[in-house]
């Protein structure tokens, strides 16, 4: 094959020629979209470095809630003294967002929205871990923390694929009216569940119809073999 001819097959896509400013275009479109991804990666590690550096600050507070109840050993109950030092960290919790609030009231609504459900969701995590009994001085961070207090979790087996659906448009029921792209993203995750579902009862499906479609074909290699046999023996008697 011709170096032309090679040329011509490298330009052909699906049965069409690429004109040279399509093919340039393309090259240009490759390494612009390389560079996005490794630039998407790298804001992905930079974005989980910061949160985790937003909650190793918050459990440094609930230590800091913690060691405030020095003074209680010994007059109180442990699992009481845990309940004050409950208080003073979401205390000391209210107190740090509404410096936030106040530093940077004229952030855009968006961006405060996004603090505030990373901040809530940090804080819930260590509050919960703390009422059951974890001591976050225990914890080198709010990593190991984290995975102390999903132990303490029960888990809540889902036990069909139907019920799980039909969580899941509960939970559609209960999304606030105003969020409009949560209902549209709780709506896509959804309608993979239920494609997914369809998905398992047209397996199932199939595999029985195999299955009938063997048996049915085994019965009839076996009542040809009778045939043959009820012949073979008229034949003999004959």
């Amino acid at each position: 094959m011709s170096t032309q001819t090679k040329v011509e097959t490298k330009s052909v896509i699906n049965g069409a020629a690429l004109p040279d400013d399509l093919k340039t275009l393309a090259a240009k479109t490759a390494t612009a979209a390389w560079k996005s991804h490794t630039g998407i990666l790298a804001l992905q590690g930079e974005i989980a470095g910061k949160r985790g550096k937003m909650s190793q600050d918050i459990l440094e507070l609930a230590r800091a809630a913690a060691d405030s109840t020095a003074d209680l050993v010994g007059k109180l109950a442990p699992e009481k003294i845990m309940q004050v030092a409950i208080s003073r960290f979401q205390s000391a919790m209210a107190h740090a967002f509404a410096l936030v609030m106040e530093k940077h009231a004229d952030a855009e609504a968006l961006s405060m929205k996004a603090f505030k459900a990373t901040w809530g969701q940090l804080q819930s995590n260590i509050k919960r871990g703390m009422e059951r009994g974890l001591d976050p001085r225990d914890y080198p961070s709010e990593t190991a923390f984290r995975k102390a207090k999903q132990a303490t979790d029960t888990p809540r087996a889902v036990s069909t694929l139907s019920e799980a659906a039909k969580e899941a448009r509960t939970a559609i029921q209960k999304v606030d009216k105003k969020s409009d792209s949560l209902s549209v993203a709780v709506g896509v995750l959804l309608a993979e569940v239920q494609a997914a579902e369809q998905r398992h009862e047209q397996a199932i499906c199939a595999i029985l119809d195999a299955a009938a479609i063997k048996v049915r074909a085994l019965n009839d290699i076996k009542g040809a073999h009778a045939h043959d046999k009820a012949e073979q023996g008229r034949r003999m008697d004959a």
